[in-house]
């Protein structure tokens, strides 16, 4: 991967903490430029039963159906901003950080497991008003998406899951077996475990200047302790494969129990949940309408972006 921006003897005579500050500097810069051009706000929920409230991204007019994204792990809400300005004529669009990321809390007394998670997600929807709404998640997104919809049907208009985590295929190598082996990819210790982690998450990684690089790979090194609790409470302390079915802790069993309209966007090139666990996933409910994403790796929503938003406005328009 290219990640170098700068003449490298030049960049590297300036202090690293300045470099990171100027980091800091030009991601804002993005993301406050990519706010604005999607008319979109950052607001707070109140307190909630089990959390503090919730920071969230939200744009378009609340009169239009409105539609939750959650993000997956190790991300923000800001991951979903090219979905805010594609949507945010048509739809209300709603992103908030999910607990545990972002500006939230680091609750060492909560467990982060995706049942808890999505109890949360369900008491920040009706603390800002939301009764019903299109739902779409992306890996631990997904996962919790789908917990959220069992527990609340009634609420859902229709369900999409991106590159979903939280199913579980023997015959499928998935990046849950990399866990259960003691291979936490996002355990950071090293600017070369971060690149490798890009390089995971996408099949073209995307240019990432030198000093944005090294302000997003502190952000992460920093986090190692925490994502390595955060990853144990989203396996339930999973000890083994056995272990997991033994305890219902996949969600194999529960897709079946929807009854809205499902969609699942998939790249054919995901190295975490391979294309085969979306191919799975059908088989135990075969009016989940897969649509797969060529050349494009576990993030579809950065990678391919208008193929993906087509895809989305087509499966929501269809719904509404």
């Amino acid at each position: 991967m290219q990640i170098t921006s700068f003449p490298t003897k030049f960049y590297q005579s300036f202090p690293y903490q300045s470099r990171l500050k100027l980091g800091e500097r030009i991601y804002n810069a993005f993301n406050n430029s990519q706010y604005k051009k999607a008319k979109a706000e950052i607001k707070q929920s109140r307190d909630l039963t089990d959390h503090p409230g919730l920071p969230y991204l939200e744009a378009g007019n609340p009169n239009n159906p409105t539609i939750l994204f959650l993000h997956g792990f190790g991300d923000t809400k800001e991951s979903y901003l090219r979905q805010a300005t594609a949507f945010s004529k048509d739809f209300h669009v709603i992103v908030p950080d999910m607990p545990g990321f972002g500006p939230n809390p680091r609750i060492q007394s909560l467990t982060y497991n995706s049942s808890t998670m999505a109890a949360i997600i369900l008491d920040f929807v009706n603390d800002i008003g939301l009764h019903e709404f299109h739902l779409a998640g992306n890996s631990m997104g997904g996962a919790i998406s789908t917990f959220a919809a069992l527990k609340a049907p009634e609420k859902v208009i229709s369900l999409t899951l991106i590159d979903s985590a939280g199913f579980y295929f023997d015959h499928v190598h998935s990046v849950l077996d990399e866990f259960l082996a003691g291979n936490n990819l996002f355990l950071i210790d090293e600017p070369n475990d971060y690149d490798g982690l890009l390089n995971r998450v996408f099949h073209k990684t995307p240019f990432v200047p030198k000093p944005v690089f090294e302000f997003l790979y502190e952000k992460i090194h920093q986090e190692k302790k925490w994502y390595e609790k955060l990853v144990y409470d989203l396996t339930h302390g999973l000890e083994s494969v056995e272990h997991g079915h033994k305890n219902g802790l996949f969600l194999n069993h529960h897709i079946k129990d929807l009854n809205m309209p499902i969609q699942m966007i998939w790249g054919d090139k995901d190295s975490l949940f391979p294309i085969q666990t979306a191919e799975e996933i059908k088989k135990l409910k075969a009016d989940i309408d897969l649509k797969i994403i060529n050349d494009c790796g576990h993030a579809p929503h950065y990678e391919r972006t208008k193929e993906f938003n087509k895809l989305l406005k087509e499966f929501f328009h269809k719904n509404s």
